[in-house]
């Protein structure tokens, strides 16, 4: 009997728990910065061109306060992919390290105008280069 309590006491744990961890979620919505971002990179020489959309994870309650500062932040990442080398946009490691770059750089922005970083993720979800 007395293992039979203490197996239904852990399990009553366990599910509560379980129901706190999940009532902590909150939702998020994706927001896309259009149009998408052009820019040349590569220094002097021959012009090379690079395109991306981007799309950002913010929770659902913040996207309008988001979306004002789209124009900050479309400049912020332009100046960022402008002065890119072919290396971090060819290479898988190399975009990786833009798209922590990219975030970091959206995060300072919003914590600079509201206080908290608000952007969770930031996703490249179209990436061309034009050599």
């Amino acid at each position: 009997m007395r293992k039979i309590v203490v197996f239904l006491l852990g399990f009553f744990v366990l599910v509560t728990a379980a129901q706190a961890e999940e009532g902590e979620k909150v939702s998020s919505s994706y927001l896309e910065i259009k149009p998408s971002i052009i820019t040349n990179y590569g220094g002097i020489g021959k012009l090379r061109y690079f395109r991306s959309d981007i799309s950002l994870r913010v929770v659902t309650a913040n996207v309008e306060r988001v979306e004002w500062h789209i124009p900050y932040i479309r400049s912020e990442l332009v100046s960022l992919f402008s002065q890119q080398n072919e290396e971090a946009l060819t290479t898988r490691e190399g975009k990786e390290g833009l798209r922590q770059q990219a975030l970091i750089a959206v995060q300072k922005v919003l914590e600079e105008e509201e206080g908290d970083p608000l952007v969770k993720d930031l996703l490249f979800t179209n990436f061309v280069i034009q050599k």
